[in-house]
């Protein structure tokens, strides 16, 4: 970061100098388009056609940058419906866009069915769901429905990788919110015949910055048993699986982190049976992060105390933990654009999502 500081204050200077950032226009995300680029190129050789890597809109909603994505043949990993028409607003075919949200209304099911959009459902409620709307004549392209698995790997020997907080986003434990657990998957897939005649994939998802790679590659391993299973023992036809995203990122020294390249192959050499299927990918912030920055106004500076009585510095800013600023370096600067100088003081981040980011 050091390094790109005065580029960066550079860039800002010139964005208020040009009303990109003003009092009604208060932050502003900044990509550089040779590094987004040079990762999507990473990402297509590491996962090759026929492989579908749809990139998470929640990441980067931005349309032109979609739109580029769009066009050398990436798809969209959609978390809801305003997301949805993000997608077809960047251009991505119905076909290349994966709808994942949890909590998708009946509604929405149907005109994903209609758009012949990739689904993965929840849980066994929403699976239902659409089985009987399928029976009903709306139906999908063949391969367009997926069951979310939730590995349910034991946080037993991950602890250290964690925070408390950490812990609460990981996506594959038993206690997650998302997907259904593999054990329950096995028994209601087994159990009801009818699915067999609509799943054609599964979708696995463990989530969180600083998720193991060894323990992303469990959670896949043991939900494409269960794909293997199910096609051979119960007569499914699965041929489909998402791998979901959740890759970390090299954010700091610290920080353990791999190429797209070096996960494909550990990947496929931990799991060779992945191979028979056509893999999703939903990577995000492994392709965004790194690529762009953000800036945003100081909009209102205050002061609080811990429960030590020691006095604490809050700067109210309009990007936060929503833009994930846990885990990037801050850079401080003037009114003007400059780089300020002076004795660092310590301050807590706040915005508008009501929740500290550092």
């Amino acid at each position: 970061m050091k390094n790109s500081e005065p580029a960066a204050s550079a860039v800002v200077r010139k964005a208020l100098e040009e009303g990109l950032i003003s009092a009604r226009c208060p932050a502003a995300v900044f990509i550089g388009l040779p590094a987004y680029q040079q990762k999507l190129a990473e990402l297509s050789e590491a996962f090759p056609y026929p492989a579908l890597n749809a990139l998470a809109v929640k990441t980067n909603p931005l349309i032109k940058m979609l739109r580029m994505a769009a066009d050398k043949g990436f798809g969209a990993e959609c978390a809801s419906a305003g997301e949805l028409a993000i997608a077809k607003k960047a251009g991505f075919p119905a076909g290349c866009i994966v709808f994942d949200s949890p909590v998708k209304t009946e509604q929405e099911i149907k005109y994903a069915l209609e758009e012949k959009i990739h689904i993965n459902a929840d849980n066994a409620q929403e699976l239902a769901l659409i089985c009987r709307l399928m029976k009903n004549g709306l139906y999908g392209r063949k391969g367009s429905i997926g069951l979310r698995i939730n590995p349910g790997l034991p946080l037993n020997g991950y602890n250290r990788y964690f925070s408390a907080e950490e812990r609460n986003n990981i996506t594959g434990m038993r206690s997650s919110k998302f997907g259904i657990l593999l054990d329950q998957a096995k028994a209601l897939l087994t159990q009801n015949n009818e699915f067999s005649k609509i799943l054609t994939g599964l979708h696995v998802h463990i989530g969180s910055q600083k998720s193991p790679v060894e323990m992303l590659i469990r959670g896949i391993k043991n939900a494409v048993g269960l794909a293997e299973y199910l096609n051979q023992s119960h007569n499914y036809q699965i041929r489909t699986f998402d791998i979901g995203g959740g890759l970390p990122v090299k954010y700091t020294d610290e920080d353990e982190a791999i190429s797209f390249r070096e996960f494909s192959n550990l990947l496929y050499s931990e799991v060779p049976s992945l191979r028979k299927y056509r893999v999703i990918t939903e990577f995000g912030r492994a392709v965004f992060a790194k690529a762009g920055w953000a800036a945003s106004r100081v909009e209102y500076t205050k002061t609080a105390w811990n429960e030590r009585d020691e006095k604490l510095k809050i700067a109210l800013t309009h990007i936060g933990k929503n833009m994930i600023s846990r885990y990037h370096d801050i850079l401080i600067l003037n009114a003007d654009g400059g780089l300020k100088t002076g004795e660092p003081i310590p301050q807590s981040m706040g915005n508008f999502m009501c929740f500290p980011a550092t």
